[in-house]
């Protein structure tokens, strides 16, 4: 949930909205993961730009699984987006988004799953959450750097 100017708070909810033919699979795939909001995308360049409404932890968490499960087709990319928000962007040639597509679906099983029972959950800097965070850090080299940054802040 984002809190907005007016002291709102926001939510993400499925909304139909018009999207280049060539892309509407990707962005359907992409709007079965919870909490997920598509900013923009483009048959093209055959990208879709999105958020997710998560804690940053599990912005870095999902990042690291998707990129490992993505296929080779494609790539994820993310930037900083100001207030603990993650930008990312899922690019692939035009050719490729039906398989994309397919790839970000089983992505999506896999990442709800992770929901269950990730080391972000209830983080903070108890033993628990560090002992979880340091395992995460030894079994996952995609994640090792990002559990790394999060150990410094938790550590210090």
């Amino acid at each position: 949930m984002t809190d907005v100017t007016g002291g709102h708070q926001q939510i993400c909810v499925k909304v139909n909205t018009p999207v280049d033919s060539g892309v509407a699979h990707l962005v359907e795939a992409l709007s079965s993961f919870p909490e997920l909001c598509t900013l923009s995308s483009c048959q093209g360049a055959a990208f879709v730009s999105f958020r997710l409404e998560r804690p940053i932890c599990d912005q870095a968490l999902f990042l690291c699984w998707f990129r490992r499960n993505l296929a080779s087709e494609a790539t994820i990319s993310a930037e900083w987006g100001g207030q603990a928000t993650l930008l990312f962007t899922l690019r692939c040639h035009p050719a490729s988004i039906t398989l994309v597509s397919s790839a970000v679906t089983k992505i999506g099983y896999l990442w709800r799953s992770l929901l269950d029972d990730n080391p972000c959950k209830e983080f903070d800097n108890s033993q628990t959450s560090l002992t979880r965070l340091s395992k995460w850090r030894r079994h996952d080299p995609l994640a090792s750097p990002i559990a790394d940054l999060m150990w410094r802040d938790l550590c210090t």
